[in-house]
């Protein structure tokens, strides 16, 4: 198992750089109150500026430097919105007036923000009382970026704002879940992006946007549980032999390292032979079947490395049950293997 291959997708030094970091900010075992510590340290990188222009005081950055920096800080299951957090909601928030945008960048920047992301609801439902059930990280949101649907909204609401609803609990991986109601006045008073097909536009490329970042922090983090569990195979021993010498444990192991790679193989295609430049650009066919192919291979690759591991690979102690959790619950971050379908119809 030495010549297993989990090396990087995107650009090396910078995916190294945040590889690194979060690892400095998450110990193994994870310790609970440093959860709490990470979003901020990421905020204090300037993560969650990257895609928001300079001159709103953010840091320009290209799509294919905040793809490093989920791969590599992925590759720890941070309680953190990686996706949402340093990409979908700055790409949106650059759409945004000036004088908003200014205002969530210095936000964003003393992390006096927290914005989370909802994936598109449509208006008349929320306008009824419909709750709306949205993952953010481990310390709860003071706003929410509402994409709206029929018609097309893209709505920044305060959830300190009046007839504004919520509650948030603890998800499978340790990320808050929002539980958001509104009134329709508290819709009317929040702060409109972009309305009608801009709105629709926008909504419709950063989906793509966070399908395609997560679709990559899912092989980054199979590619971590993969390892560790190799790593395992080759140090435990039963009946006086390493785990690894016996054939059924290899040809098991052989099987999902091969699905891993195709997997990988189509985010490297993505984030390589078609750059994401700008997240209107992305080719809608190739993302929805790496999203798909990701979280198929999530769903398998969790289920596995438990069983490697004996039934054991659920427990606190081993850093993989982790992984395994964040695995299972960014297969659902944006959409399940069913919307991935209709998306490869859609774009037939």
């Amino acid at each position: 198992m030495s010549t297993l291959d989990f090396a990087p997708m995107t650009d090396p030094q910078i995916f190294a750089e945040a590889d690194r970091f979060v690892a400095s900010l998450i110990p193994e075992p994870l310790a609970p109150e440093t959860s709490a510590q990470t979003w901020a340290g990421m905020t204090e990188m300037g993560w969650p500026l990257c895609l928001l222009p300079e001159e709103a005081g953010g840091l320009g950055a290209d799509l294919a430097t905040v793809a490093a920096i989920v791969e590599g800080a992925a590759r720890h299951a941070p309680a953190a919105p990686l996706v949402a957090g340093c990409a979908v909601v700055p790409w949106l928030l650059s759409a945004a007036p000036a004088d908003l945008r200014e205002a969530a960048t210095a936000g964003i920047a003393d992390n006096s923000w927290r914005i989370a992301y909802t994936r598109p609801v449509f208006s008349a439902a929320l306008r009824g009382g419909e709750t709306v059930v949205t993952p953010f990280g481990h310390d709860a949101p003071t706003h929410v970026l509402l994409a709206l649907e029929a018609p097309a909204e893209l709505v920044l609401v305060d959830l300190s704002a009046a007839g504004v609803s919520h509650s948030v609990s603890r998800s499978l991986d340790g990320r808050c879940s929002l539980q958001l109601s509104l009134s329709g006045e508290a819709l009317a008073q929040g702060r409109r992006l972009a309305e009608g097909d801009a709105a629709a536009r926008l909504v419709a490329a950063a989906e793509d946007l966070g399908a395609g970042l997560t679709a990559l922090e899912i092989v980054s983090l199979a590619g971590v549980a993969l390892k560790r569990t190799a790593e395992y195979l080759g140090e435990r021993e039963q009946f006086g032999a390493k785990l690894a010498s016996f054939q059924v444990l290899r040809q098991r192991f052989a099987a999902v390292y091969a699905d891993y790679l195709n997997a990988r193989a189509l985010c490297f295609t993505l984030f390589n032979q078609n750059p994401l430049e700008n997240a209107e650009a992305a080719p809608q066919r190739q993302v929805a079947l790496a999203y798909l192919l990701a979280v198929r291979q999530a769903h398998q690759i969790a289920q596995q490395v438990i069983q490697f591991h004996g039934g054991i690979g659920v427990t606190e102690e081993l850093g993989v049950s982790r992984l395994n959790r964040r695995l299972l619950a960014a297969a659902y971050d944006f959409g399940s293997a069913d919307d991935a379908v209709e998306q490869l119809i859609a774009a037939a």
